[in-house]
């Protein structure tokens, strides 16, 4: 079990040689220094009450919306339960200002949605391969080579894939770029923001479907 003591920003490595060791016998070291928090001083920002109220809110707005939108993105009835659990787990450590913990279960929950949309693609690919192939005659292997398809359904399988990265990009899930700025935020007023942000963004859209 690993524990965060820190963050520090990496400017140079100790021992590239390891690097190009093609046995990887040895871990990189880096060299760094300390990244700290600065205090939380803007004129005129939310204060922390007020950034904690706002993100809890949008917390519980979301978890209404996965509860009102059954069919959102696949979600099953267990990981409907599961996600709604996290969220509000979330949402209390909002409220307590612990917003690293809070960030932790919204990456949790950002993650799990994109596998999921993934996964019944993949699902639905692989159906569409089967049924291509069955219509096409003669012998059915599994699992099916795409090369082994007309041109045409080859076509339709890649038209199928387009529409799986827009809806993905439709989304708008945080994702490893958005959780690298909470990372390299300096205040906890900026990563409550980058939090807050990300999760009404996400409500909105299910409250669109």
């Amino acid at each position: 079990e690993c524990s965060v003591v820190g963050r520090a920003r990496i400017v140079g490595c100790a021992n590239l040689e390891a690097w190009r060791d093609p046995a990887r016998a040895h871990y990189l070291r880096a060299d760094v220094t300390h990244y700290d928090d600065e205090a939380d001083a803007a004129a005129g920002a939310e204060s922390d009450n007020e950034l904690a109220e706002s993100s809890a809110d949008a917390l519980y707005r979301l978890v209404d919306a996965l509860l009102l939108h059954d069919s959102a993105d696949g979600i099953d009835a267990d990981g409907r339960i599961a996600a709604v659990a996290a969220l509000e787990q979330a949402a209390g450590l909002a409220e307590a200002a612990q917003w690293w913990e809070a960030l932790e279960l919204w990456q949790r929950y950002c993650s799990t949605r994109r596998v999921a949309h993934w996964t019944q693609h993949q699902a639905q690919r692989n159906e569409f391969l089967i049924d291509a192939k069955i219509r096409q005659g003669g012998e059915l292997v599994i699992p099916v080579r795409e090369a082994t398809l007309p041109a045409a359904e080859r076509a339709k399988l890649s038209d199928l894939d387009r529409r799986a990265e827009d809806a993905a990009a439709q989304m708008g899930l945080d994702d490893t770029k958005a959780f690298q700025a909470c990372l390299e935020a300096r205040r906890p007023a900026e990563r409550a923001q980058l939090l807050r942000d990300g999760v009404r963004r996400e409500a909105d859209r299910l409250q669109r479907r």
